[in-house]
Formats: C-alpha cells, sequence, structure tokens
C-alpha cells in the first residue's frame, strides 16, 4: 500500500515541492490547504488526495509535513496535535523555530517523532544533491538524524541546535532580506534604468539581488523581517555598522580586520572569476531593456 504523507500547506510553493518529491519516493500523497481551488486543481493534476480540513488530512497519515508560514506554524500544530497518530512522524520547515519549538517537545510526549528541518533552497530547486537542510533536534537527536537522512540521502544536512539556528537566520535571512529592501528603497524610482544601462559587475549583481527579493511573498518577508526573536538585535549592530563606518580611519582599520578574516577562506583571483560570471549570467537571462538613450 505504501506510507501515507499528509502535507498541510500542500499548494504552496514549498508545499508542492514536498508532495513531488515524496510521491517520487513512493509515498501515497494527501494535501490541505486553505486555498481549495488550487489544492483541488493540484490533486487532479497529480493524483494527490485532497482534505477538507487540516484534521482529516493527518488522522490516518505516516508522514505529517507542516507548510505554512511561520506565524501561523503554532496555530497549526495546536490544531492537529490531537489527531495525530501513535507512531508517526511530523516534520515541521518553518524558517525559525523558537517560537513553536515547545510544541515540538510535547508531541514527542505523546508518541509522536518530530522532525524541524529548514531546507535552505526556495521551490524552484531540483537536485537534490546541491540542497542543504538544517536539521534542529528536538529530543533524539541520533535518530531524528537518520530519519532525515534516509529521506534526503542526498542532501547536505547541517546539525545545529535551536536557539543557534534562530540567532544564524537573523543574519542568513533577516539581515539579507532589510538590506536588499533598503538599497531598493535607496535606489530611486527614475534613477534606474540609468544605473542598469551603467551597472558593472557589483551593481549588477546587487540589483538582481535585490529584485529577487522584492518580488517574494508579502507574507514570508514579514516573517522573515519581524518573527525571529534575533532580528532586531542583528538590525542594530548593522545599523550601528553603517553608521561607524561614516569615519575614513574607521573605514581603514576594518578593510584590514575584514581581509584578515576572509583571506583563509577566499581566493580573490576566484572570487572576481565568480563574481563576473554571475554578472555575465544575470545579464544573459534579463529580458532586453529599452536600448533608448538616456538623457
Amino acid at each position: 500500500m505504501g506510507f501515507k504523507a499528509s502535507i498541510i500547506g500542500g499548494a504552496g510553493g514549498m508545499g508542492q515541492w514536498f508532495a513531488r518529491y515524496l510521491s517520487h519516493l513512493g509515498y501515497r500523497i494527501k494535501i490541505s490547504d486553505v486555498d481549495t481551488n488550487r489544492m483541488m486543481e493540484l490533486a487532479n493534476d497529480f493524483n494527490y488526495q485532497h482534505s477538507k480540513s487540516n484534521i482529516d488530512a493527518v488522522v490516518d497519515a505516516d508522514f505529517v509535513l507542516v507548510s505554512v508560514p511561520t506565524t501561523h506554524m503554532e496555530s497549526v500544530i495546536d490544531e492537529i496535535s490531537e489527531s495525530i497518530k501513535e507512531g508517526a512522524i511530523v516534520c515541521e520547515i518553518a524558517s525559525f523555530k523558537m517560537q513553536h519549538f515547545n510544541q515540538l517537545e510535547s508531541l514527542n510526549g505523546k508518541g509522536v517523532t518530530t522532525l524541524s528541518l529548514h531546507p535552505m533552497f526556495g521551490p524552484s530547486a531540483e537536485r537534490v544533491e546541491d540542497l542543504t537542510f538544517g536539521l534542529i533536534p528536538v529530543k533524539n537527536p541520533e535518530e531524528e538524524e537518520q530519519i532525515a537522512r534516509s529521506l534526503f540521502p542526498e542532501a547536505d544536512i547541517i546539525v545545529i541546535d535551536v536557539e543557534t539556528h534562530d540567532r544564524v537566520m537573523a543574519h542568513v535571512l533577516s539581515l539579507t532580506y532589510l538590506m536588499n529592501l533598503a538599497f531598493s528603497m535607496t535606489v530611486g524610482e527614475k534613477e534606474v534604468k540609468l544605473l542598469k544601462k551603467l551597472a558593472g559587475t557589483s551593481f549588477t549583481i546587487q540589483m538582481g539581488l535585490a529584485e529577487s527579493i522584492v518580488f517574494e511573498n508579502s507574507e514570508l518577508v514579514e516573517t522573515i523581517l519581524y518573527s525571529n526573536l534575533y532580528t532586531c538585535e542583528t538590525i542594530s549592530r548593522f545599523i550601528q555598522n553603517v553608521e561607524t563606518l561614516k569615519d575614513r580611519d574607521v573605514l581603514k582599520n576594518e578593510l584590514v580586520k575584514l581581509k584578515n578574516r576572509f583571506k583563509e577562506n577566499l581566493d580573490k583571483k576566484s572570487v572576481d572569476n565568480w563574481r563576473y560570471e554571475t554578472y555575465l549570467s544575470y545579464r544573459k537571462a534579463m529580458q532586453p531593456g529599452d536600448k533608448t538613450p538616456v538623457s
């Protein structure tokens, strides 16, 4: 018959990614989603089962994946906690973990194995061997790591405790999104066309990253900026550093320190080559712009 996997949020981007992946592994897929029209469409297209509610989705599932926005994770786990069958595996893939981590620990006391994963990629990812997952142990690190590696044997799995994970994500996600949104706001609307025409490698790469973040789902952006307990601390330090760099002497000293910090892991020629190749790749991918002269 095969294992049954239920995906709450199965009509979202990551929910669809996991549905395809688990289906490929042989799981029978059932999806649940607040977007019922999209849920029905996916169920028909891919021969998934669909559920009338989250509770209906989990009652007979061997594997439950909760793929909802971080801000809804607590309420969804509360909703389904009493309906998950004993011996099932419950996996959540939120970007930040601390707000709902106690709930995962409680589920373990009910005969359920919990798996806290953070896929460090988006729904457009294809080759599993190129992907990285953060694994945040809840109760039994060895067992949970074994489950994760059995599900994704070709992926890179990084085991990290919950507090360290969220602190790191304040840099990896929150700071990155803040910097690029501030950059986009600073680049005036009227100047964009001219700036793109005159852009060199660094600005082109930066603009491409900024544009990709601007077009992210609004709820995701809000979650990344406001739902991590450590984001404010990281942003405050960033703003302080920006103010500090107004002093030319500080800039000189900091550049020396930064070069010493990074030189062990980086080769300047390799980095320059990567930057140029990325620049060419992005320019090739961009749609042809207006070729008229800028007055």
